[in-house]
């Protein structure tokens, strides 16, 4: 596929974001986008997606917020994003819950599992922890880029990232979501090719079709989808 100068690559990623509560209060799952508007924090910080879940405690909501809150706010004090940053927002979010769990007796129990995906400069880079699905679409391949492990409990919690940043083809899909909306191992990648997510739909588009049709298999659960699509 052809490759794309770093300029039109962060100006140019379109993005989609779709989340479903569910029905069970001790299952959480957020997903956003941070995109700077100007050209100048655009060119310094590119394009942030993050999906986060939280399930098993009471508190698995307040979990999940604190989560993206604290994985934003790294975002926006590290410009450029240096080294590793991805890595340590992760841990720095599940130290945050850590804290709160110590304080609050209802989030105590709670597990979490996340990823992260930075498009800066042309470069993809990312990192997850517990059981995040990442997924690289290019053409019709499909490339798993998180691991495959459990739902962290709190205190194993360790955050990862793959081996090095690649560069971006033109088309590049990348596609963030909770366990639930794929389900597992080869359920998950009969879900994706099932899908069209490589046409000329919008990411949004691609991300509401995911969690509706995850949301026919899976009645009580939160589901969450993330997209970056490069232009």
């Amino acid at each position: 596929m052809e490759s794309i100068e770093w300029e039109s690559v962060d100006a140019r990623v379109l993005a989609g974001v779709s989340v479903d509560a569910g029905a069970d209060p001790r299952h959480e799952a957020q997903a956003r986008v941070i995109r700077p508007v100007t050209p100048e924090a655009l060119g310094a910080r590119g394009v942030l997606a993050m999906v986060v879940e939280c399930r098993g405690a009471p508190g698995a909501s307040l979990a999940s917020r604190l989560m993206l809150e604290t994985l934003a706010s790294h975002f926006a004090r590290e410009t450029p994003p240096r080294d590793g940053w991805l890595v340590r927002a992760l841990e720095a979010g599940c130290d945050a819950v850590r804290g709160a769990a110590r304080r609050q007796r209802f989030m105590r129990g709670v597990t979490v599992s996340g990823a992260v995906l930075l498009l800066h400069q042309g470069m993809a880079s990312g990192a997850f922890v517990g059981s995040a699905p990442l997924y690289l679409l290019r053409g019709r391949d499909r490339y798993r880029l998180s691991g495959d492990t459990v739902t962290a409990p709190l205190s194993h919690a360790v955050a990862v990232t793959w081996a090095q940043p690649f560069m971006v083809d033109a088309d590049d899909r990348f596609l963030l979501c909770t366990r639930a909306v794929l389900g597992e191992g080869p359920e998950a990648m009969a879900q994706l090719i099932g899908v069209d997510l490589t046409g000329d739909h919008h990411p949004q588009v691609a991300c509401d079709a995911l969690i509706a049709t995850a949301r026919q298999r899976r009645s009580g659960q939160a589901l969450a989808s993330a997209m970056l699509v490069a232009g």
